[in-house]
């Protein structure tokens, strides 16, 4: 187990194609874990704060583009609900295989990253990240990958696994409208329409209380 203030980094691989990389990162001192889309990090990050608040953040950069009395402090969540005796489902990063690109570079510093491979028969890898207290029980999930297990600072614990899943339908349809939103959106800030570059769909699941984010390739305008 990794001890408090320790950063582990992944993202999800199929031979040459590659997503975007991740950080999850625990406190020395208190039980908060934050969660960074690497390339998106001077835009939001995820806090999962020992007090029991759970939010997406808007960094500085990012609150630029907030309206007037709209506050930075996104999906805020302050009550929780066990699925095993001392665990909470924080957060589902889910990572379709369809999204996954040949050789992409990231706009980060270069770093060690573990290494998730996506099953060529499933649809997505989806990585779940489990916080647990002090006194949790042992939980077996079945078809599990465990990309790391940390400690947190207040003696709890941060289960972070992968496992491959299936879509109920293709990305592009499911969420054709967030991603015109994307696009659009980057064109506003200055993208040509020409490269290719990496997004993410932040949302809250209502039914079963965790945080999620969706990766997806903003792919360059057809020719």
């Amino acid at each position: 187990m990794l001890s408090p203030g320790a950063q582990v980094r992944f993202r999800v691989t199929k031979g040459d194609k590659v997503g975007s990389s991740w950080s999850v990162q625990t406190s020395k001192g208190k039980g908060d874990v934050y969660v960074l889309h690497r390339e998106g990090a001077q835009q939001i990050k995820t806090s999962f704060h020992e007090s029991g608040q759970w939010h997406f953040s808007v960094m500085p950069e990012g609150q630029k583009r907030l309206g007037e009395n709209e506050s930075s402090y996104l999906g805020v969540v302050k009550e929780h609900t066990e699925f095993a005796s001392g665990w909470l489902h924080a957060m589902r990063i889910t990572v379709p295989r369809s999204e996954l690109r040949d050789g992409y570079e990231e706009q980060v510093r270069e770093k060690t990253v573990v290494e998730v491979p996506a099953d060529p028969e499933m649809d997505v890898v989806s990585i779940d990240i489990f916080l647990g207290d002090s006194n949790a029980i042992p939980v077996r999930i079945e078809h599990s990958l465990l990309i790391a297990h940390m400690e947190r600072g207040d003696g709890g614990q941060v289960a972070i696994l992968a496992r491959p899943m299936l879509l109920d339908e293709p990305l592009h349809i499911g969420l054709a409208e967030q991603i015109s939103q994307i696009r659009d959106g980057l064109r506003d800030q200055g993208w040509n329409g020409t490269s290719l570059t990496r997004a993410v769909i932040i949302g809250h699941d209502d039914s079963r209380g965790f945080h999620r984010q969706i990766e997806v390739a903003i792919d360059p305008d057809p020719a």
